[in-house]
This record gives C-alpha cells, sequence and structure tokens, in this order.
C-alpha cells in the first residue's frame, strides 16, 4: 500500500500522469506459512 500512496501522491501533468518516471526498484517477498 506504501507504493500506491507514493504513486498517488506525485506531481501530476496536464494529462494526470506523474511528472517524472515512476519505478518500482525493489520488491520483497514473504512467504507465511
Amino acid at each position: 500500500q506504501d507504493v500506491a500512496d507514493k504513486i498517488s501522491k506525485a506531481p501530476r501533468d496536464s494529462s494526470d500522469r506523474p511528472r517524472t518516471t515512476v519505478k518500482i526498484e525493489h520488491v520483497k517477498i514473504e512467504r507465511v506459512a
């Protein structure tokens, strides 16, 4: 959810797209048994 919040708060242009490219640089997957 943190990623979605950061993307939604990024500055937007007139086309409602982020002004800078938004990248996911790290993904952590945890297994819960």
